[in-house]
């Protein structure tokens, strides 16, 4: 809706012509991001509105709170289990459903400012049970966001 966007696009003005722009860190994540989804078919994730799939440690969604204090955790998988990604704005344990998925997990953190993975020890994991999931700490930015990518083999 055009109430929704009209403050990113009256802070995108104030900050002056959009070309001045495109050589900040946010348009260098940008890159990465669609590097990341061009070789994955994002386009069939199905978000976990439910948490039957991401199902502890989710935290708190508001649509009021500020960028740096968010802490909700969002993920989607593929309905064929093959995909499943959780995005993590903080640092902490996450518990996913693997019995979801339709084959052995391989799982790996994408840091997001860099485009770098970081293999997680057990992997892949048997798809019968939960599995809980921690990050390795800050990315390379020295943030706490990251992307569990899970993806069945």
């Amino acid at each position: 809706p055009r109430s929704t966007l009209f403050p990113y696009t009256t802070l995108f003005r104030s900050q002056g012509d959009w070309k001045d722009n495109l050589d900040t860190i946010g348009i260098l994540q940008f890159s990465y991001l669609r590097q990341f989804l061009s070789s994955r078919d994002w386009y069939d994730l199905v978000p976990d509105r439910e948490h039957t799939f991401l199902t502890k440690g989710f935290g708190h969604y508001s649509t009021t709170d500020s960028i740096d204090t968010d802490t909700y955790a969002t993920a989607a998988r593929t309905p064929d289990g093959k995909l499943a990604l959780a995005y993590l704005p903080t640092v902490r344990t996450v518990t996913m459903d693997l019995s979801q998925m339709s084959g052995p997990v391989t799982a790996r953190w994408f840091d997001p400012t860099n485009a770098t993975y970081t293999a997680i020890g057990g992997s892949p994991f048997n798809n019968a049970r939960a599995q809980r999931f921690t990050p390795p700490g800050n990315n390379a930015e020295g943030d706490g966001d990251w992307l569990l990518v899970l993806e069945a083999n």
